[in-house]
């Protein structure tokens, strides 16, 4: 569920804030979310009660999968944006290539 949740709270957000912001903060959940996992097994795992040990990794996991979560819809926008750039400047090289050709054939002298 955590990863539904950044999926939609993240990819929104990252819309308005911007996407460095946005994967800076995607990042920051996933390692605070892996640093407390961590430190709950660290802390947990001694003790004799293991229902405190999984509510703590649950709640970690769960922030965990919001950087998860929202990185998706931030890579993916910025794979698409690189996808036409590179488009873009494919079409400038071939476009450059044949303006020489194009403007030999436009004054070229007539025959008439």
């Amino acid at each position: 569920t955590g990863v539904i949740v950044g999926m939609l709270a993240l990819g929104y957000a990252a819309n308005k804030i911007g996407r460095r912001k946005g994967s800076l903060l995607t990042a920051s959940l996933m390692s605070g979310g892996a640093l407390a996992m961590v430190l709950v097994s660290i802390i947990w795992s001694s003790q004799d009660s293991v229902v405190f040990l999984y509510r703590g990794m649950a709640v970690s996991l769960f922030f965990f999968g919001i950087g998860v979560g929202g990185e998706y819809p931030l890579a993916a926008s910025l794979a698409s944006e690189r996808a036409m750039e590179e488009l873009i400047e494919k079409q400038n090289i071939v476009g450059e290539r044949l303006k020489p050709t194009s403007s030999r054939l436009d004054n070229s002298p007539s025959t008439d």
